[in-house]
């Protein structure tokens, strides 16, 4: 791709994200307001017609180029007697004939007419909905000071009469309000007396018994032979009890459970890059980033759940059902702002994920059913077909109601990781004599780094299941056992496939295993982790529309309609960007380094200063930084920020990486303008990448005929 089609993929990038951001229910219109009213914006919009008309002409121009580039590749005559004609053709190698050098150069201008064509439509909408925005805008301002003005003159005849109204009502206004204060006083001396009768009736009778009597329906006071005193305990409902900073609810997962659901939700789709991003960075050092992040998201996992207990401790009313959990923790750690832009995070982020583990799925299905029945399903159809069969488990409540789905996905990825370590050393008798690495690139470390993040992280759906632990307290065994696991489980793979592939690894190492029913066995364990995962993945997203348009939690027709039409949101963006690998390093390097490094650690410090605050008897406010520096312990101070900055560096030079792959990797057309184009070449396609440098070796003997395209410049 051209510096000028780079350039436009990046502006259509642009444009959908602009697009989006202006159609986000929860950003209320006084943020757009305060937005357009700030100056910068106000001297663009001097020029707002300027730019328009030059950015839309130079659209066009390119719009036009690409339209000429396919009328003259589509010719294939006339293609070929072009391609002759450019000298970088006649140095090609000679298994590359010409018919193949139009098509690519075919695919390319097709590619070039979608993305400008994109970016012409987006530009143009965004531009029309930016101008009923201002022009609303401005309605409301005129109608606003019509108002204003209105009301002044209605007004100012009654502000004399209200004058005298005060003066003649202060007296009897002043009395009043003495008459109050001694009720009120006599009301506080009645309850003194009350409680001394209380107290005295529980110091001769009820202390015989060890059970609960209820003296307000939310209070219950708890008698315990063996201590000195009455230990109290305040309940905001029938879910559980909180004393002694331990929370106990009636019924929830366990500390195992949780963890298996930790597990099922973040192992798995990663797992299949990880091999991929250890070729990239080399053993050692692969090794240790694998290492590293596992210590750095196991930590945050940790403290995440301690925040959340903060919670419960000083807000009671987080003892009931809570849609969504990660959000609260921001608001009480930095405030109503910090709670919306954690909310757009966790939205962004679970969404990705959701899209990816539908991608995955059916690739994996498509692969198996033309391995095994020898049918070729287009693998858009697949998406589709899938996405139906899962609906119906999405109308689930909570992580709660489906815990078996964490027992599955985790048996299901154990098998993989399993057979993917047999089906390696099967190859490395036949794959390692031919065994290459690809020389060390920054760029191919950022993007391993990544890859390591999305196969590691997943925070924003851990507080939740926490929230349905019978004891939350015990989140933290959880993470060190799910985390530990995961470590223990990826490691052989990408050792193991990194001495057995090396560069002829892709994206996913299933295609690079030779044994083809072991190849296919995985595939279907792949995909069953990625089912069972995209409906803990999604279910956070489900929680917090649900609670930004205030629909019940119980099971009605409300819940179906909203989620559905998300999960059809989700369908069609797979169905825009049928290609999961540069999405796992984008999504990876992005939203995932904020809601598993960057915010478990601000909140956390945030909380635990104002937990010290509040046991101090200082003003229980959300703490300034200056007051998280001055009460939040020294160690846990420390390893928060330099988390932090890691996180920073980390997410900015990931993305960035991530977004030049993205904008410089082959175009891959969306499924519902692929229908045009001719599938035969697709279709014929083999479903293994075979090993050495040049993958052309297969255990079968025939490249032709079991190996897929090779793809030289991968890496």
């Amino acid at each position: 791709m051209s510096f000028q089609w780079i350039i436009i993929a990046a502006v259509l990038y642009i444009e959908i994200g602009v697009g989006i951001l202006l159609v986000l229910p929860w950003i209320k219109p006084a943020f757009w307001r305060t937005v357009f009213n700030t100056r910068i914006i106000r001297d663009v919009l001097k020029h707002g017609r300027t730019i328009f008309y030059s950015t839309f002409v130079v659209l066009v121009l390119l719009f036009a180029d690409a339209a000429r580039e396919c009328i003259k590749y589509s010719n294939l005559d006339e293609g070929l007697l072009a391609a002759q004609a450019m000298p970088e053709v006649n140095t090609l190698k000679a298994n590359i004939d010409m018919d193949s050098v139009v098509h690519m150069r075919l695919f390319r201008a097709q590619r070039n007419f979608y993305v400008s064509g994109f970016a012409l439509v987006m530009f143009i909408l965004n531009r029309r909905i930016l101008t009923l925005i201002l022009n609303a805008q401005l309605d409301q301002n005129e109608q606003t000071a019509t108002q204003d003005s209105n009301e002044v003159k209605a007004n100012r005849p009654t502000m004399t009469e209200l004058d005298n109204i005060l003066d003649k009502n202060f007296t009897k206004t002043f009395d009043h309000l003495k008459n109050q204060r001694d009720e009120v006083i006599a009301d506080d001396d009645a309850l003194k007396e009350n409680n001394a009768k209380l107290k005295k009736r529980l110091n001769n009778k009820e202390m015989l018994f060890n059970k609960p009597i209820f003296i307000q329906p939310h209070l219950s006071i708890y008698y315990h032979f063996s201590l000195p005193q009455l230990i109290m305990t305040e309940v905001t409902d029938s879910e559980g009890v909180f004393d002694k900073n331990t929370f106990i609810r009636k019924n929830g997962l366990s500390w195992f459970t949780t963890a298996l659901f930790i597990f099922g939700d973040l192992a798995g789709a990663g797992l299949v890059s990880l091999p991929t991003a250890m070729v990239s960075t080399g053993l050692i050092l692969g090794t240790m980033i694998t290492f590293s992040t596992a210590i750095i998201f196991g930590y945050t996992s940790v403290i995440l759940g301690k925040s959340w207990m903060i919670l419960l401790k000083h807000w009671s009313q987080y003892r009931s059902h809570c849609r969504q959990p990660y959000s609260e923790m921001a608001l009480r750690a930095g405030g109503i702002y910090l709670q919306k832009f954690t909310t757009l995070l966790i939205f962004i982020t679970q969404f990705g994920l959701t899209v990816v583990y539908l991608l995955l799925a059916s690739k994996n299905v498509a692969n198996l059913i033309k391995a095994f029945f020898g049918i070729n399903i287009s693998f858009c159809m697949i998406i589709l077909i899938l996405s139906i069969c899962i609906l119906p488990l999405l109308f689930l409540k909570s992580p709660n109601d489906f815990w078996m789905a964490a027992c599955l996905a985790m048996l299901s990825t154990s098998i993989a990781i399993i057979l993917i370590c047999i089906a390696s050393m099967i190859d490395y008798n036949y794959c390692q004599q031919t065994h290459e690495t690809p020389d060390f690139k920054t760029s191919n470390m950022l993007l391993a780094i990544g890859t390591v993040m999305f196969a590691y992280g997943g925070h924003s759906s851990l507080v939740t299941i926490q929230h349905d632990m019978m004891k939350p307290q015990q989140f933290t065994i959880s993470s060190l056992v799910a985390f530990g696991a995961m470590f223990c489980f990826y490691l052989p793979p990408e050792i193991l496939g990194y001495i057995t592939y090396g560069d002829s690894l892709r994206d996913s190492i299933i295609e690079s295993i030779q044994t083809v029913y072991i190849q296919q066995i995985v595939n279907l364990c792949i995909a069953l982790h990625c089912i069972l995962a995209i409906i803990i993945s999604v279910n956070p997203i489900f929680q917090q529309v649900e609670e930004t348009f205030n629909i019940s939690h119980n099971f009605g027709l409300s819940r179906i309609l909203v989620r559905s039409a998300i999960f059809a949101f989700c369908i069609f963006v797979a169905e825009s960007i049928p290609s999961f690998g540069p999405l796992i390093n984008l999504v990876g390097g992005c939203s995932m380094t904020f809601t598993s490094i960057i915010l478990p650690v601000y909140i956390y410090a945030s909380l635990k200063a104002r937990d010290v605050m509040i046991e101090n008897k200082k003003d229980n406010q959300i703490p300034t930084l200056k007051e998280v520096f001055k009460y939040c312990p020294p160690p846990t101070l420390i390893i928060c920020t330099t988390l932090f900055f890691i996180g920073i560096i980390g997410a900015f030079s990931v993305t960035f990486s991530a977004i030049k792959q993205v904008t410089t990797t082959h175009f891959v057309a969306p499924c519902y303008l692929s229908v045009f184009e001719d599938s035969n070449a697709v279709d014929a396609v083999q479903h293994t990448n075979c090993c050495g440098h040049y993958q052309n070796v297969s255990i079968y003997g025939d490249s032709n005929k079991y190996c897929s395209l090779p793809k030289l410049d991968f890496y």
